[in-house]
């Protein structure tokens, strides 16, 4: 059954470069941490402890803008929560092209009584479903804990190579200013760690060339961190790959390999940056 996974998986990546975030490969592993071979001479067994690098969130200001252009066509408007009490729309522009052969691109307009921002570029998919889900943009409209400056408003699908390459709209409550980033993956608040706080998670399901990855959101030094990739930090063999497992108490991130049938699957559970394995397991 994996082989045949990883054949599915091979079709689905040929001929496409690399999408994936750039993290840092540095890897943190506490002392007794039993790294050792396993039943496969060419597979590195996976630690018991694994400390997560986190470094700080880097986000931009969103771009304002006063004018709308006469080139751009309104679609639609989206009700996209409140800041301070007012509300928040977003509209979706169409840019007229005179180029058939050209894309009409898409551009976002955020807007409260207060300012009108940009957001350039969105997913096609704002025009082409009658319905929007999450895939397209998610309301969060809750402030990160363990911190009081940043409240995550929601997230936009932006135009891309692929699904899943989103735009994650804060609000900076002490600066009053609209603040981005984007990263590929489907977004949850979960509290992984069982301490009455929740992470914020985005999971890559895993296109192109790039594997199935975690990465975690959470307060840093009184501001925002965000982890490097899970994958980059446990992976010890080529064709490692991290997903999360939501419905085990506490949710855990499993780790597999896509290209050996004698590789464990290895479950660990989060603690406060660290990850610390639990079971592991044949397929």
């Amino acid at each position: 059954m994996k082989t045949i996974y990883f054949i599915l998986l091979i079709i689905l990546v040929s001929g496409c470069g690399s999408i994936n975030p750039k993290y840092s490969t540095n890897i943190s592993v506490e002392e007794g941490s039993d790294v050792e071979m396993n039943g496969n001479s060419d597979s590195i067994e996976k630690p018991n402890h694994i400390n997560l690098v986190f470094n700080p969130l880097m986000m931009e200001d969103i771009k304002s803008n006063t004018e709308i252009t006469t080139k751009w066509e309104l679609i639609k408007s989206i009700p996209f929560g409140e800041i301070e009490g007012n509300e928040v729309e977003l509209e979706i522009y169409k840019s007229n092209s005179k180029e058939d052969n050209l894309r009409s691109e898409l551009n976002g307009i955020l807007k409260t009584q207060e300012v009108q921002l940009v957001i350039s570029d969105l997913a096609d998919s704002f025009i082409e479903k009658k319905e929007l889900d999450c895939s397209q943009f998610c309301l969060f409209q809750r402030i990160f804990a363990e911190q009081e400056q940043y409240e995550l408003l929601g997230s936009v699908e932006l135009y891309s190579n692929g699904p899943g390459n989103r735009l994650y709209i804060v609000y900076d409550l002490i600066n009053d200013k609209f603040k981005s980033f984007n990263a590929w993956g489907e977004p949850y608040f979960i509290d992984l760690d069982d301490d009455g706080s929740d992470e914020f998670i985005i999971e890559f399901q895993g296109l192109h060339m790039s594997l199935p990855d975690i990465t975690i959101i959470k307060a840093y030094n009184g501001k925002l961190g965000f982890s490097e990739s899970v994958f980059s930090s446990i992976q010890r063999n080529p064709g490692d790959f991290a997903t999360l497992n939501i419905n085990n108490n506490p949710p855990t991130i499993m780790i597999s390999n896509v290209q050996s049938d004698l590789e464990k699957i290895h479950n660990y559970i989060y603690n406060q940056g660290v990850l610390e394995r639990t079971e592991s397991k044949l397929k």
